[in-house]
């Protein structure tokens, strides 16, 4: 496993966790 494959796995948790916050935040 790369370190590039391992930044773009860390960018999706964001992407999840943003996804999360604004559906519960509505």
């Amino acid at each position: 496993m790369n370190h590039f494959k391992g930044r773009h796995f860390q960018k999706d948790i964001i992407l999840v966790a943003v996804g999360y916050y604004f559906r519960f935040s509505l």
